[in-house]
């Protein structure tokens, strides 16, 4: 009985709005990870050189604590706390290693998601391509 009384324009300007609403929040669903993504991964080649993921994992795991913080990153590899944070981020964004917020300081500290094993590497050909041997 209520949509009968509305004239069609309103009924359908509504209808438009909520279209708009939800095409709004999509699309915010849709681009904001792609460009979290390429923002890291411009970080993430600039220090890519001067230490490895490897490094950085196990650095975390010989830790006492087992986190680590980006001022600990800059300081043991010698670059900017900028690079630092963008380093651990994008291994946090690859769902790696996780963080921890301490309130009161501010500060993130990462940990591994899971132990790094240390399992022997498989044995390879010495042809410098993949084999079905391999």
């Amino acid at each position: 009985m209520f949509l009968t009384e509305l004239p069609i324009i309103q009924i359908l300007s509504v209808i438009l709005f909520s279209l708009v609403i939800f095409g709004l929040i999509g699309s915010l669903d849709y681009f904001t990870p792609h460009f979290i993504k390429s923002h890291l991964s411009r970080g993430y080649k600039k220090t890519s050189d001067s230490v490895t993921d490897k490094e950085i994992l196990l650095l975390i795991q010989n830790q006492k604590s087992g986190y680590l913080s980006p001022k600990e990153l800059s300081k043991n590899f010698e670059i900017s706390l900028k690079d630092a944070n963008v380093r651990l981020k994008y291994l946090e964004y690859l769902k790696t290693i996780s963080s921890k917020e301490n309130k009161y300081s501010n500060t993130h500290f990462y940990y591994l998601n899971d132990s790094i094993s240390k399992a022997p590497y498989p044995t390879l050909s010495e042809k410098p391509f993949i084999t079905t041997s391999d």
